[in-house]
């Protein structure tokens, strides 16, 4: 439908959006938001469910690298974080 946005956004989705939506910038800043309130020192399991994009961002959050827009994060998977590796657990849906 938009050709040209389409290209401007994928050679560079970090800073560049659709229009009316936002980029990789804008959602680490409210992804950022919600993780900083989470108390990681109690003991238990968290639970994220998530689309492809924030996870890429929580996958940066937590292991404290840059958010690659690139990442592989695979559609119908559970991925677990552990001591700063982001796991993929592979289940049939």
């Amino acid at each position: 439908m938009y050709p040209d946005q389409y290209k401007h956004r994928n050679g560079d989705k970090l800073n560049r959006s659709y229009p009316r939506g936002e980029n990789y910038k804008d959602l680490k800043k409210r992804v950022y938001e919600v993780l900083d309130t989470i108390d990681l020192t109690q003991e238990g399991t968290l639970l994220i469910i998530s689309h492809q994009a924030v996870c890429r961002v929580i996958h940066a959050y937590f292991t404290k690298t840059p958010i690659d827009t690139g990442l592989e994060i695979k559609l119908n998977t559970i991925y677990e974080l552990k001591n700063h590796h982001f796991l993929p657990i592979h289940f049939e849906f």
